[in-house]
């Protein structure tokens, strides 16, 4: 099954706060924003450098991450969560 960009999002920011505590949403705001069902977790991710949108402006929630694309948010939270 795969994994959308919109719940990975959600996942991180648990794993993050529950070993971190609450982080603040001041992620950048998307093109696709209503598409985006988790907006906050997205907003905390992106703000957090975990996530972060694509050239055009937009998120794409719907996407599924490549593998390229784990690899690179498993880095970023091993990072934050130092």
């Amino acid at each position: 099954e795969v994994i959308t960009r919109d719940e990975m999002a959600e996942m991180l920011i648990r794993a993050v706060e529950s070993r971190k505590g609450a982080l603040s949403q001041t992620g950048e705001s998307f093109k696709d924003q209503d598409q985006i069902k988790n907006q906050e977790a997205v907003g905390k991710a992106s703000g957090a450098g975990l996530l972060s949108g694509y050239e055009d402006g937009s998120f794409r929630p719907e996407n599924g991450l490549t593998r390229a694309e784990v690899a690179s948010v498993i880095l970023r939270y091993r990072e934050l969560v130092k």
